[in-house]
């Protein structure tokens, strides 16, 4: 299971790779004292969205205000490693039921051409028998694209494929108003500066949380996936609400939400993938 896992190695997965090798090095770096060099940092800014856009931009903030930057490379590290480690829980998940597709797509051109060989009045209409083997080949593909697309919406947690990157743009996203908090930003600019980074990278995400903090946004029609998102903005929003109102520091409320959210997030995503890979199994 794991071995085909790795062969469906999505490419999502080779960018986070690449994405926690990149804030290792820089961190690493930083710790034993090395200076980054500007192509250092550029080449955080050249990784894929959301990691090199949101990262870049609350590492610079960091970097103006003159603030620790390590407890926030090392929280972004940590948060790429769990994007990683449930993406390929999630596969390990599916790999038996994919295996299983792989297997059903050769059985009715294998069993026409067994057929073929075993009955030779088969031979007499082989024309015909070709026509129909093809059709119920086509049919039967059909019918698997179906259940391997239903797998693949279960490993997004319901998300459309346009939508895939929301949990990743969630957790940076959350991550840098942590950054600007501890960058000196008052909470409702901290949010802000946050969601403009996100606006840049995606818009719909940025629209269902909310630029400020102050004002709600506007009825939207949302699907379950996509209400679990507004509920993690909405969640973020009222503790800093809270952390206006009463005078505390909300850094550790913000990290405690942000690691229930994503553990929350997680258990949904491999709750649907197992229901899924079953449901996917059965009629085989």
């Amino acid at each position: 299971g794991i071995e085909l896992a790795r062969r469906f190695e999505s490419s999502e997965t080779r960018t986070l790779n690449r994405v926690i090798e990149c804030l290792s090095q820089l961190r690493e770096m930083i710790q034993a004292g090395v200076l980054p060099l500007e192509k250092d940092w550029q080449a955080l800014r050249d990784l894929p969205a959301p990691w090199g856009a949101l990262s870049f931009r609350l590492i610079e903030y960091l970097r103006e205000q003159g603030a620790a930057i390590i407890p926030t490379l090392h929280r972004l590290e940590g948060s790429a490693r769990q994007e990683r480690r449930a993406r390929a829980e999630a596969q390990v998940q599916t790999a038996q039921a994919r295996s299983q597709i792989v297997l059903a797509m050769s059985l009715v051109p294998l069993a026409a051409v067994v057929l073929a060989i075993l009955l030779p009045s088969v031979a007499d209409r082989l024309e015909l028998w070709v026509a129909v083997s093809t059709a119920a080949f086509f049919l039967n593909m059909v019918g698997l694209s179906t259940v391997l697309n239903q797998i693949d919406t279960a490993v997004r947690g319901g998300l459309r494929s346009e939508e895939k990157g929301w949990p990743a743009q969630a957790r940076c996203t959350s991550e840098a108003v942590l950054a600007f908090l501890r960058g000196g930003a008052p909470p409702d600019q901290a949010w802000m500066l946050a969601v403009d980074a996100l606006h840049e990278v995606d818009e719909k995400l940025a629209g269902v949380w909310g630029r400020t903090l102050w004002i709600e946004p506007g009825a939207q029609t949302l699907t379950p996936a996509q209400s679990r998102f507004k509920a993690w903005g909405g969640g973020l929003r009222r503790i800093l609400h809270v952390s206006l109102m009463e005078g505390y520091s909300s850094g550790e409320r913000l990290e405690a939400a942000l690691t229930s959210f994503s553990d929350e997030w997680n258990f949904r995503v491999m709750d649907g993938v197992a229901q899924t890979s079953t449901r996917a199994l059965r009629p085989m």
